[in-house]
């Protein structure tokens, strides 16, 4: 990875106009790789530029490659879990990729969702040295002809009254039972093609995949877990409610034995520091709205205090607004802490 990976990928990056820092991280099978900008360089161009760059090198056979600008919405908001004490996780897969992750991308926001489990499960097919040698048959022959049938394959369009049927041959084995019965054809001493099913010459079991990563929750044996990431710009906020009521109709899909249950979601810590940012909006202005009557005793000047801070606040909201700023724990975190500052300044002037 160091050499065929790593190092071809910094190179390619330290070329790039406007870079300033190239950082990487190589393990097993792995390499992650931090490009910095120069402060004046647009983001989405550098983005842009270096993915054109780096697309250009060879990287060894079954690897891939994935640049993501840095922004807020990189990491998930949300995060869920499939879970359940009698389902592994590989056998969840399918209410997760078929159900679950498809209802979540049709959710207005939703930029990404990423599982992590142990993976679909696996068909293990061990071939019989004996039954091969009496076939005449060899190893790679078994191969070609699972890869050659495993469609399924379009064959047309029948167009009847008012129903259109699509026409599709070799369909893809549903369970162990059909793959036992796959046929491969098999040449015989007189040149003849005789028809021989994959249980006569091989052992097939379903098992789980190779324990390479896993994910757990708390109180359950089994569990899926799904990262939620949000599109740019989005609101979070209105996300999350349409994604509580995805939620809601994924569970009513799902069997009694698999629960759908949430970790975290980011949008609530968002409805926390709003509701702060109010709290301190109306007890800082009944504050100052005292101290100004106890230290001037005069009615006018105290209310025109209790008007200018949601006055000062209001514009804050527009001004983040033109600038294309959302609320997020930042802004809102900055607003709280702001309107404090108002109240002190507010009052030594006065």
């Amino acid at each position: 990875m160091l050499v065929s990976v790593t190092r071809p990928l910094e190179e390619a990056a330290r070329a790039e106009p406007g870079v300033n820092l190239v950082r990487s991280q190589t393990g097993n099978g792995l390499s992650k790789i931090h490009v910095y900008f120069d402060s004046n360089v647009n983001p989405k161009t550098a983005y842009l530029m270096l993915q054109a760059r780096i697309a250009k090198i060879n990287l060894p056979p079954n690897s891939s490659l994935s640049v993501r600008l840095m922004e807020p919405n990189i990491y998930p908001f949300a995060e869920y879990a499939l879970v359940s004490n009698k389902i592994d996780s590989a056998n969840m897969m399918n209410y997760y990729y078929f159900q679950a992750k498809p209802m979540l991308l049709g959710i207005n926001g939703v930029y990404k969702v990423e599982e992590t489990s142990r993976g679909w499960p696996e068909i293990n097919i061990a071939l019989n040295p004996q039954k091969l040698l009496q076939y005449r048959i060899s190893p790679q022959e078994v191969i070609n002809s699972l890869v050659l049938n495993e469609g399924p394959f379009f064959s047309g369009v029948i167009n009847y009254f008012n129903q259109q049927l699509t026409l599709s041959t070799t369909k893809m084995p549903n369970n162990i039972k059909d793959l036992s019965n796959f046929t491969i054809s098999v040449k015989s001493e007189n040149s003849q093609y005789i028809p021989l099913t994959l249980s006569s010459i091989a052992s097939i079991k379903s098992q789980n995949p190779p324990l390479i990563k896993d994910a757990k929750v708390s109180g359950y044996k089994h569990a899926l877990i799904m990262d939620i990431l949000s599109q740019s710009k989005a609101n979070e906020v209105k996300v999350s409610k349409e994604l509580q009521k995805v939620v809601e109709t994924i569970k009513e899909r799902l069997p009694s034995t698999i629960n759908l249950i949430k970790i975290y979601d980011l949008s609530d810590l968002i409805k926390s520091n709003l509701n702060d940012v109010w709290i301190a909006l109306i007890i800082g202005s009944i504050i100052a709205l005292v101290v100004v009557m106890l230290f001037i005793g005069r009615i006018d000047g105290a209310f025109s205090v209790f008007i200018v801070v949601p006055l000062s606040l209001s514009l804050t909201f527009i001004a983040l607004y033109l600038l294309g700023f959302g609320l997020n724990i930042m802004t809102l975190g900055g607003i709280c802490a702001s309107i404090g500052a108002m109240m002190v300044l507010e009052i030594n002037i006065t």
